[in-house]
């Protein structure tokens, strides 16, 4: 019976009726403070041993939200120097709380709620008491979601190279003249190099069937095929002399369409053997699109047992005059759909395999599901023992509990398994569509399905901190991430002020910071000590005014960053560090709620606290609701 409340008739109570027993101990007894104590020292520190069980036991300290709450016996934790604040020791002195500059204070850490989570610590969830740190069993979510992220992440690295590869296929075929990791710098510069492009993609186009050696084929629409489309966009009305530097100029857009059958007999050759019939007005042009549609089936699924997809691929080839500097860019963009094949036929146990995969993932989500049930019955149980506990604080001593001691009831391992087993249904419910081929949504599944595999492992780290060593530093991260968290809002201001500075002042003169979004990716990895030679050398020296800033800009930059703001962010957890240590050696500083529950005098299995209406005892009381 260790470990358990007892009622009047000696039996054990646990859940929510050990908390109203507590409860209503104290409105039947002129003794009910001290019993309420002996109550919820038992309930909440895991043991049944009143006075002597909150002595001899002692917790790691937690966050805000129980998301640490690592325990260890007594005997690694020193209790030298450990004293209840707003009482007097043994000794007879009074007490001092330490303080913890800025941020939860380490005391404020307990088991949680052991009562209200045994029956979902049967299935695996829940915190392990004090006398068994040193025992754990993963809950059955932690491992079911590792098979099926892993084949999900092998078909969609299948899909993904598919689309990839085939996006560079159409670039060397439609694109004359391409080569790889041309995209920037790919462009023409005369008019007879546009008009040859266009003949080019055009003739690639209608003679795909004997050019291409993938099996891509023509989007049929009833019994004809797609047809290729020409657009050009230009200013309506315009007359450019920058000889007489004048001009006039109606800024209104048209557009101008033509289409290109694939069965069309001619041939397109030369700007001489020109038959489109396209004439370009290149001071007013804008753009000119090739827009077309292709067919294909990614057949390498077949090997990994899995059904192929058809994908539709709309290609759209651009020569970009809107600068109208002499210099038309040319880019190829690849919008790609997957849907299910209308019919097909696959010789051999694929089929068999799909259903197999299936099934797997459907007892994925009733796992998670039946985790989800429970962990939200002990989060919802939590707030119901809290709201009890801070009625109790303010009905018997006319005070309002704390936020972080409101906080202590909720676990914080509870929510992210929460979230994790939500995001992991979801995903399963996607996985499941996509291999039917009623969905296509690969990018949503995977990182609904990634979500929920990181935050599995990140729960792994409750499991070490019931040693001392890992939990130093876990405790350290903890502790230190309010302080953290303030000095990245500080150190965010200056370096979102250097982010704008450099866009504005450098971006006309240096690759590096043409946008605001790869000038924050310059300067982080200025503040990591990346590139930083290559990003000095590359600055454009057109204007000795602006090369000069950028030296004074990047010299301060990394001076102010690298030798003060990390060396102040590195301190700030190496503070920490040292504070835990002395805490570890020394004790830990305790809240009010820890200080009302360590006052108990009488141990609850006394025989004081016993009730009249107990049920009989049963082997499955930890179990009932």
């Amino acid at each position: 019976m260790q470990g358990r409340v007892l009622g009047r008739e000696g039996l054990p109570l646990c859940g929510r009726k050990r908390t109203a027993h507590a409860l209503a101990l104290h409105r039947e007894s002129p003794q009910s403070t001290r019993e309420t104590r002996a109550e919820l020292c038992g309930l909440f520190m895991g043991t049944g041993r009143g006075v002597k069980g909150c002595a001899e036991t002692r917790t790691a300290p937690g966050s805000i939200g129980g998301l640490l709450r690592p325990t260890w016996p007594a005997e690694r934790l020193p209790r030298k120097g450990v004293e209840r604040s707003g009482s007097k020791g043994e000794a007879g002195h009074e007490s001092k709380r330490p303080k913890w500059g800025g941020c939860h204070r380490p005391g404020s850490g307990w088991t949680g709620l052991r009562g209200v989570s045994e029956a979902s610590g049967a299935a695996g969830r829940g915190a392990a008491p004090p006398a068994a740190a040193k025992t754990w069993h993963p809950r059955p979510a932690d491992a079911a979601p590792e098979p099926q992220l892993v084949f999900f992440g092998l078909s969609n690295q299948m899909v993904v190279a598919f689309k990839e590869e085939n996006t560079i296929a159409f670039k060397h075929l439609f694109l004359k003249g391409y080569m790889d990791r041309m995209d920037d710098t790919y462009a023409v510069y005369t008019q007879s190099d546009v008009y040859d492009q266009i003949t080019f993609a055009v003739n690639q186009y209608l003679q795909l069937r004997n050019t291409s050696v993938g099996n891509h084929a023509y989007e049929n629409k009833g019994m004809e095929q797609s047809a290729l489309t020409i657009c050009q966009h230009f200013y309506r009305q315009g007359n450019i002399c920058p000889g007489n530097d004048t001009f006039d100029i109606d800024p209104e857009i048209e557009t101008e369409c033509f289409f290109v059958e694939p069965d069309e007999p001619f041939h397109i050759g030369t700007l001489e053997e020109n038959k489109l019939n396209l004439t370009l007005d290149f001071h007013r042009l804008l753009t000119v699109e090739l827009q077309f549609k292709l067919k294909a089936i990614n057949l390498q699924t077949i090997r990994h047992h899995e059904l192929p997809d058809c994908y539709d691929f709309t290609l759209t080839i651009t020569l970009d005059n809107k600068a109208h500097s002499g210099r038309i860019k040319i880019s190829l963009d690849n919008d790609i759909s997957i849907r299910e094949c209308k019919d097909w036929h696959v010789s051999g146990s694929i089929q068999k395999n799909t259903h197999y995969m299936m099934i797997f993932d459907a007892f994925v989500i009733l796992i998670s599901l039946t985790s989800l049930i429970l962990c939200l019955r002990s989060v919802i149980r939590g707030l119901q023992l809290q709201q009890e506990f801070v009625g109790f604080f303010l009905l018997h001593y006319k005070k309002e509990v704390s936020v972080s001691d409101r906080m202590e009831f909720v676990n914080g391992w509870y929510i992210m398994i929460i979230i994790s087993d939500v995001l992991t249904v979801i995903g399963s419910i996607l996985k499941m569509e996509i291999q039917a081929k009623s969905l296509t949504s690969y990018d949503v599944c995977s990182i609904l399905l990634g979500t929920s595999t990181m935050l599995v492992w990140l729960g792994v780290i409750r499991y070490l901190g019931f040693f001392q060593k890992y939990n130093l530093l876990i405790l350290t991260l903890q502790a230190a991430l309010p302080n953290v968290i303030r000095f990245c809002c500080c150190a965010a201001m200056i370096y979102l002020g250097y982010c704008f500075c450099g866009w504005i002042v450098l971006g006309p003169y240096h690759d590096k910071f043409r946008s605001l979004n790869v000038v924050s990716e310059c300067l982080f990895s200025l503040i990591n000590g990346d590139d930083m030679f290559a990003t000095f050398a590359k600055m454009q020296r057109k204007s000795y005014l602006v090369w000069l800033f950028s030296r004074i800009y990047l010299y301060s930059f990394i001076s102010l960053f690298i030798y003060m703001i990390l060396s102040l962010f590195i301190a700030l957890i190496t503070d920490t560090y040292e504070t835990i240590k002395h805490y570890q050696q020394d004790g830990f500083p305790e809240t009010e709620l820890r200080t009302f529950i360590s006052e108990c005098k009488d141990l609850p299995n006394s025989g004081k606290y016993r009730l009249k209406d107990d049920t009989p005892v049963s082997i499955f009381c930890c179990c009932k609701k």
